[in-house]
């Protein structure tokens, strides 16, 4: 969620994902970027109500249907302009002709496993086309149980752990989910 107020820039987090939004401000800010200007607000959906309904110029937003759809109605209200990026469901097209062994590597990577998958602009579907679907699925299987699992903040670790038990359990819904409609759970999925 970003909001702009003319010359100064808000950001306003999810309260469970409070550590890299604030990496990212010191980043900023010691690459020179004036105090005041990236404002970062921790907080739940009544902080984002707050920002959408303050004197903020334009909003940015990217997350579920049902709250994009609340945020377009303040901004409607106000006249304020607002972008949205809404429902997550970002395609990996793998073509007859792709060289498997690097689309394998872009899935893994789009699929943002450094971050548990918990970003926004995260792939979250694989389209494959049927003549390259089963060797596909085998190896992107094999690097998937390959991952370097461990503390977020070792390099070593290529993916670190879900930032919620509330998160946790949404996620093995998904799986449950995908299982009852008739999904082939090929590895993982299981605490």
């Amino acid at each position: 969620f970003f909001g702009f107020d003319g010359l100064s820039f808000s950001s306003n987090f999810r309260d469970t994902s409070y550590l890299h939004e604030r990496v990212a401000a010191d980043i900023f800010r010691e690459a020179g970027l004036p105090d005041g200007l990236l404002q970062v607000l921790m907080g739940d959906g009544e902080t984002g109500a707050h920002l959408v309904d303050s004197a903020i110029d334009k909003i940015a937003f990217t997350g579920s249907v049902r709250t994009g759809r609340l945020i377009a109605e303040a901004c409607g209200r106000r006249l304020v302009p607002c972008t949205l990026e809404l429902g997550g469901k970002n395609p990996f097209i793998v073509f007859p002709d792709a060289d498997l062994g690097r689309a394998v590597e872009m899935a893994v990577a789009g699929m943002n496993f450094a971050w548990a998958g918990q970003s926004c602009g995260s792939t979250s579907r694989l389209l494959l086309h049927e003549s390259v679907h089963d060797e596909f699925v085998e190896r992107y299987a094999a690097r998937l149980r390959a991952l370097q699992l461990g503390d977020p903040l070792d390099p070593a670790s290529e993916m670190g752990p879900v930032n919620s038990r509330r998160q946790h359990e949404r996620v093995l819904g998904f799986f449950a989910s995908a299982r009852d409609e008739g999904a082939r759970l090929v590895t993982g999925g299981r605490r």
